[in-house]
């Protein structure tokens, strides 16, 4: 596969710094969205090209994307406090980078997600075939 032009949102959250590495390792210029400078020294050593920004932020996310082949959203909130910022997080953002992603002609984005985001198999492994119940299972993070 040729080099890709990427941004990865949450690039230094847990998941986000390997999906990061990943992308450098196998050679495309990659742009890693963060919201703390404090967590860079998590892509130290990492050529990348660091974009603060607020995944929130529409204009951000569309000039942190300006030109990219493929958005890789990876930024959400994990926990359960405070509830309105997890469920505004875990719910508009990927929003924000699809609508930011298709006026920027970004031709592919991949959301990532938790596996709580389909519903309970009862033992098996799940998939999208188990839909997550309407009326949610209480657990905020889960839920959002």
């Amino acid at each position: 596969m040729p080099a890709q032009d990427v941004l990865v949102t949450g690039a230094t959250g847990f998941v986000g710094a390997h999906v990061t590495r990943a992308l450098v390792e196998r050679g495309d210029a990659v742009r890693a969205g963060y919201r703390n400078p404090e967590r860079l020294d998590r892509l130290a050593g990492l050529e990348v090209e660091p974009v603060g920004g607020d995944v929130l932020d529409m204009n951000a996310m569309r000039k942190a994307m300006r030109g990219c082949d493929v958005v890789f959203h990876v930024a959400g909130m994990v926990g359960s406090s405070p509830v309105g910022k997890v469920w505004e997080m875990n719910q508009r953002g990927p929003l924000v980078a699809v609508e930011a992603a298709a006026l920027e002609d970004v031709p592919r984005v991949v959301l990532t997600s938790t596996i709580s985001a389909v519903g309970t198999a009862n033992g098996a492994p799940a998939d999208e075939q188990n839909p997550y119940p309407e009326e949610g299972l209480g657990l905020v993070y889960a839920d959002a």
